[in-house]
């Protein structure tokens, strides 16, 4: 076996177990170097650990692992089933994590003593997700943090979240399910504040009222159930407080046709440059009729909506000489018959490109794969079929200048 060199035992060792190649460095402490470098390649970038582990590992067999992988890993997802478990990582200090997302599902209160040992074990962390029944308490411990992401978090106190927005670099908080009884930031909370991005729902919005206007920093706004023409009045109302919005990166509704005059109302969509209308089933009909409306608009995005007439769909294009973009992405194709397009009449009154993207749609039959059907070519179409939705489509995205 001495004979054997590195790249025959990096072979070798692929095709055992964690538990086979723990046993195996505990028996060989010459493979330290290999199995460690093996470790690190593959658990840096992304480690999921349980504790107590599913596989039937020893604690002397999952500190011997901690032992070569604690320095090394920059994202890790850790599933305690009690917060004492947390003590099988003591001693260790992950000091190049900087991304963590912790689960407790025991029904454990995890307040400052916990979040204590948690710092210790994880000092330079920079993204946090907890998610079991935190309280808060010790999460300013982490000076360097940039990212919050609270879900389900209904244990959380908000005097902790008010600290944490006074305190703490956070450039980005994701709340979601975060349930308080009509909490308000006190009047400085966020006169200090560095968030960039903030994602909330309609409701955690008013956490945040009337003091919104102390968000300096902001650039991104996302709203997350905003389905209600009632809500985005709403909505409106707590904008009044920050800066006119620059525009509306994407829109998930089923209800186009009266959001829409909201949103021309409002003088929302004066700097309107992307539109992402997704999973509606009028939204391809219903906005035809506004896309004139919107000169500044340069990417028209649909995805899972319905055509419903050949006609419909030739009009699209020539109410579009101004869009640089047009995307269909798992749509249905719902007159039946492959789409066609004459080139010649898309470019005929344009002066700049167009690229058209057409991405796994269907005819309405069968599931039948629809297949698009171009005449001619020219310097100023371009055709792509590639998936270009951004997984963000189901928020009401706000950005600010």
């Amino acid at each position: 076996m001495d004979s054997l060199n590195e790249d025959c035992w990096i072979q070798i060792l692929r095709y055992l177990s964690l538990k086979e190649q723990i046993a195996l460095l505990l028996c060989n402490k010459s493979l330290i170097d290999i199995i460690g470098s093996m470790w690190k390649t593959k658990y840096k970038r992304q480690l999921r650990l349980k504790l107590p582990p599913d596989m039937p590992l020893e604690f002397h067999e999952l500190q011997q692992f901690f032992c070569v992988v604690h320095q090394h890993v920059e994202n890790l997802q850790l599933e305690l089933d009690s917060k004492d478990a947390i003590s099988m990582l003591n001693g260790y200090k992950f000091i190049k994590t900087n991304n963590l997302c912790i689960t407790v599902t025991s029904s454990e209160m995890l307040e400052h003593e916990f979040v204590t040992i948690l710092n210790d074990i994880f000092p330079n962390l920079r993204h946090l997700r907890p998610n079991g029944k935190f309280t808060g308490g010790g999460f300013v411990l982490w000076k360097q943090l940039e990212q919050l992401t609270l879900s389900s978090c209904y244990t959380f106190q908000f005097k902790y979240l008010e600290q944490i927005l006074k305190e703490l670099p956070l450039h980005t908080l994701v709340l979601k399910s975060f349930k308080m009884k009509d909490p308000q930031l006190a009047e400085d909370a966020l006169e200090c504040c560095t968030l960039s991005h903030l994602v909330v729902n309609s409701c955690e919005l008013s956490y945040f009222t009337p003091q919104l206007k102390n968000l300096h920093h902001l650039k991104e706004l996302n709203i997350t159930d905003l389905y209600a023409t009632a809500n985005l009045d709403s909505l409106h109302n707590k904008l009044r407080e920050l800066h006119k919005t620059r525009h509306i990166e994407g829109i998930f509704s089923r209800d186009i046709t009266a959001i829409f005059p909201k949103i021309i109302n409002f003088g929302m969509h004066t700097h309107l440059r992307q539109l992402v209308l997704a999973i509606d089933p009028l939204a391809f009909s219903d906005v035809l009729v506004y896309i004139s409306l919107l000169p500044t608009l340069r990417v028209l995005h649909f995805h899972a909506c319905y055509v419903r007439s050949e006609l419909e769909f030739e009009k699209l294009f020539l109410l579009s000489v101004h869009l640089d973009e047009i995307s269909l992405e798992d749509c249905i194709i719902n007159y039946g018959s492959n789409p066609c397009l004459d080139v010649n009449d898309i470019v005929g009154n344009r002066t700049k490109p167009l690229t058209f993207n057409f991405y796994a749609n269907k005819l309405d039959c069968d599931n039948e794969m629809a297949q698009l059907q171009l005449k001619g070519s020219s310097n100023l179409f371009r055709l792509e079929c590639e998936q270009k939705l951004m997984k963000r489509f189901g928020y009401l995205v706000y950005e600010f200048g």
